[in-house]
């Protein structure tokens, strides 16, 4: 008989958590129907986007106005005759590196690989 009480009270306490857990779940579906019906309007229209145009557009071309008298240094014909010199170089930075005071910066352009040394001073 004592089991079949501690059973019983287990049971109903077990099903008074599911109902209080069902009651709060229901209680938050219809809070958040609420709000999506509220942000629903049937009313208003609904945009159409048409993807030929809206996205992408008609831009103007990029026309440079003044040629700079720079000579851009391809990364592959930096060599030895080079050193002293002032050499730009037009690449990506393939790999930063710091070292103390100093940081070493990897350049890439296409296959070829270029590397400077910046000092902090």
């Amino acid at each position: 008989m004592l089991f079949y009480d501690i059973f019983r009270f287990v049971f109903i306490k077990e099903m008074y958590k599911i109902t209080r857990l069902a009651i709060r779940n229901l209680f938050i579906i219809k809070k958040s129907f609420c709000k999506f019906s509220t942000l629903m309007q049937p009313e208003q229209q609904i945009k159409q986007i048409d993807w030929k145009t809206d996205v992408y557009g008609d831009y103007p071309f990029i026309k440079s106005t003044f040629r700079s008298e720079r000579v851009w240094t391809p990364v592959k014909d930096v060599n030895e005759t080079l050193e002293g010199k002032e050499v730009l170089v037009r690449a990506r930075v393939h790999n930063i590196r710091a070292k103390g005071n100093s940081a070493f910066i990897v350049l890439r352009e296409s296959f070829a690989t270029l590397q400077a040394v910046a000092f902090k001073s």
